[in-house]
């Protein structure tokens, strides 16, 4: 079950775009990807010359000024790529940082950074974590340090998606020596900054994607470069992340179906014991459960979508979906992969490579235990 708008022509023809051209240009090389841990830099200019970035943000930034439903699609359809790592680079771009810089950049930003960005020119990335403080955002050590026309920034991140082929990044710095989230501000740093070092991270899983550290060695860094208010940096982010979140769910309840539905699939045609696997109670069963367990998640995320397009506050609830949905596509992805028997264990079936993949998907933004730490407060437990 849909919602209506998802049905109607435009957003139809849409998915079909993009899902023409994932199984085009993704799906065929994802598993020579995956082994020769090789991130398709290349595919972000095709994409974008679909019209694919930014869908939902203004034309004047180089947007297609359409609804979010469009996004909730793309995010749907690039899951289903097989290239996981890939197709949280474009999310990240198109989903997090774009949005963030259409709304609190200046016009100068947004034509230096935010147009060749959405016109797939170079990549984006936002730099966040600290080492020392992971998804503690509030502590971290980076500091920008104001002196004369530039801030001075020093300090290292790390984890960061397209950290290492960024064109440029958005760095969460402590801008007064005073550690609370009002000393926090926005930056935008081009990876060509002097004193800036990157290195790609070898990861266990998302091996087509690109995951690096970045250290920031005196680098300077002009006024002009700062998001909005350079005390209010945390709040901005927050608010981003909100987003990145709600949109991550709809990827990864379309990624349990998927797997779902390839799994099925192998099921019918695999047979034991003189009939098909599926037909195996204890295996139907099964089936049975996720499937609900897929469909509650997709129901409560379009609900969700649904009040987060009108503007209504859904903070709460994207929390509550962070964990939720999350964590029921690692189930999903784990009860599938042995449901495969021994070929699920094989190091070059995609599914081996997708049970790899999640589980990064309950640290990303946000750890389940920081979001249920979130949502004891909201909930005044």
């Amino acid at each position: 079950m849909e919602p209506v708008i998802l049905k109607d022509k435009e957003h139809s023809t849409f998915r079909q775009a993009v899902r023409k051209f994932v199984e085009e240009e993704v799906k065929p090389n994802a598993k020579s990807w995956e082994q020769e841990k090789h991130f398709p830099a290349d595919l972000l200019s095709k994409f974008a010359s679909k019209g694919f970035l930014g869908v939902s943000l203004p034309s004047d930034v180089g947007g297609g000024e359409k609804d979010f439903w469009y996004e909730v699609i793309l995010a749907e359809e690039l899951a289903r790529s097989r290239a996981l790592g890939w197709a949280l680079s474009i999310l990240v771009q198109g989903n997090m940082l774009a949005p963030l810089i259409s709304q609190l950049g200046t016009f100068e930003q947004k034509e230096k950074v935010l147009k060749p960005a959405l016109q797939g020119d170079f990549y984006l990335a936002l730099a966040v974590t600290d080492p020392s403080s992971g998804s503690d955002l509030a502590s971290i050590s980076t500091t920008a340090i104001l002196n004369g026309e530039n801030y001075v920034l020093n300090g290292e991140k790390r984890y960061i998606t397209n950290g290492s082929v960024a064109g440029y990044y958005v760095v969460l710095a402590r801008t007064e020596t005073k550690k609370n989230i009002w000393s926090l501000g926005l930056f935008l740093v081009s990876s060509e900054t002097k004193g800036l070092r990157k290195k790609r991270l070898d990861t266990v899983g998302l091996k087509t994607g690109d995951t690096a550290s970045i250290v920031f060695t005196n680098c300077e860094i002009s006024k002009d470069n700062v998001l909005g208010d350079s005390t209010k940096g945390f709040l901005y982010l927050l608010r981003g992340l909100h987003r990145e979140r709600l949109i991550g769910a709809a990827a990864l309840n379309a990624l349990a179906l998927y797997v779902w539905e390839e799994t099925l699939d192998f099921l019918k045609n695999r047979s034991r014991f003189n009939e098909p696997l599926i037909k195996k109670q204890v295996i139907s069963h099964r089936m049975v459960e996720l499937r609900t367990t897929i469909e509650a998640a997709k129901q409560f995320t379009y609900n969700v979508c649904e009040s987060f397009s009108n503007g209504e506050p859904v903070d709460k609830e994207i929390l509550m979906l962070k964990v939720f949905c999350y964590e029921n596509c690692q189930k999903v992805i784990d009860e599938c992969l042995h449901l495969h028997g021994g070929e699920g264990f094989l190091s070059d079936h995609w599914l081996s490579h997708a049970r790899q993949d999640s589980q990064a998907f309950t640290l990303a933004a946000g750890s389940s235990e920081i979001i249920k730490d979130l949502l004891t407060g909201m909930l005044k437990m």
